[in-house]
């Protein structure tokens, strides 16, 4: 009896994940708002880099020196195959200036970015080939 009851339980896991993302896509704000908050919370640990810059607002918020710093972009700045991307307008400008004086240690940053086509396009891609 068990088992019948999980295969009940597991169709309606589908359903329940969709009916979840209709509910985000009318909250585009509240759902990026929230990202940004579990970016930062887990950027805290910074691993590798000796410094993590969680979604800068600017380049001045980047200090320009000689360690090595890891530059995560918002989800508001993604990258694409396609040139001219927000994700790298946005590096570049950063990797150009640090507020208004040109930045000298540009070899030290590293850039993250999010795909423009989305948490969920790869897989979508993935499950139709």
């Amino acid at each position: 009896m068990a088992r019948i009851a999980d295969i009940r339980r597991s169709r309606r896991w589908p359903k329940l994940a969709e009916d979840r993302a209709e509910q985000m896509k009318r909250e585009p704000d509240k759902v990026a708002h929230e990202l940004e908050q579990c970016l930062r919370r887990d950027l805290a640990r910074s691993g590798d880099f000796p410094r993590i810059h969680p979604m800068p607002a600017s380049g001045a918020d980047v200090p320009d020196d000689l360690d090595a710093r890891l530059v995560v972009l918002g989800v508001n700045h993604p990258d694409s195959k396609d040139g001219g991307s927000a994700a790298e307008l946005v590096a570049k400008a950063i990797l150009e200036n640090r507020g208004n004086t040109p930045r000298l240690y540009r070899n030290t940053l590293v850039f993250l970015a999010a795909d423009a086509g989305g948490a969920g396009s790869d897989s979508r891609r993935r499950a139709g080939s």
